[in-house]
């Protein structure tokens, strides 16, 4: 909370996380969110600014995951806005093209017993974003409220939704191949790009720029790291992403 508790700190924080002038900015403790959040505000938890990759208006992958799942910022784990920001992120950087789609194809959505809701990498080998921080403790107690003009005429949702009403720690969504960009996804899994010391490829923070509030990341496993042979059958399109043999070099395509 000190990092918003006046309004000089406020204009700083918008500064730093190149949120307009024009977006109203305020604090909201957890309890109070149901009487704090006025018509036509959002509430956004501080951590997705922070280690998120959160912008306003909302990158594209972010706000149509969120739209599409019936999900409104704060009933999502902090390691969702990693993953969302971060894929923005490489759409902006080096023009993949992705969808949230694509995030469906590599991620499942899973329901937590407090109601709220996290990401999981369909496998343990084929991670596209790596270094996500083993525990979320201290991180997801703060929120923002954001009013405004935080949205550019299509936002997510700002009530606490149901995405697709299935029970508790059952899959939200089946990812369809049809929807799926196969060469870009391919591409970038080849790419070996933003790797951490361990050789971990696509490290959130190394794609996000900041520095990790905790160290202590989720096991790497069997994950694929930079160098290893089996990079050359990655392919998102086969059965546990992974082709039987080496492929040739992925390019990817220009729109």
């Amino acid at each position: 909370m000190e990092l918003v508790d006046s309004p000089i700190k406020i204009e700083i924080f918008k500064s730093k996380y190149q949120i307009p002038r024009e977006v109203g900015l305020r604090y909201c403790h957890p309890d109070q969110i149901d009487l704090d959040r006025r018509e036509g505000e959002v509430v956004i938890p501080m951590i997705a600014f922070i280690e998120g990759g959160m912008t306003l208006p909302m990158g594209r992958i972010t706000r149509d995951y969120l739209f599409h799942h019936r999900l409104c910022p704060q009933q999502c784990a902090p390691n969702v806005f990693r993953i969302l920001g971060s894929i923005d992120a490489l759409n902006r950087h080096l023009g993949l093209g992705l969808t949230w789609y694509d995030v469906v194809h590599l991620y499942e959505g899973y329901s937590q017993t407090d109601g709220g809701y996290y990401l999981k990498s369909r496998s343990p080998v084929i991670r596209l974003i790596s270094c996500l921080p083993r525990s979320n403790k201290n991180m997801k107690d703060d929120y923002l409220i954001a009013s405004g003009a935080w949205h550019d005429g299509v936002h997510c949702p700002v009530k606490e939704g149901d995405p697709g009403g299935k029970p508790l720690n059952k899959n939200i969504v089946t990812p369809r191949l049809s929807h799926t960009n196969v060469p870009a996804l391919n591409f970038m899994l080849w790419a070996e790009s933003f790797v951490n010391e361990e050789g971990q490829l696509c490290a959130v923070h190394k794609i996000l720029d900041f520095e990790p509030i905790s160290r202590s990341f989720q096991e790497i496993g069997n994950s694929i790291r930079a160098g290893d042979s089996w990079i050359n059958r990655i392919d998102v399109s086969k059965p546990n992403f992974l082709a039987p043999r080496d492929l040739p070099p992925v390019v990817l395509p220009i729109p």
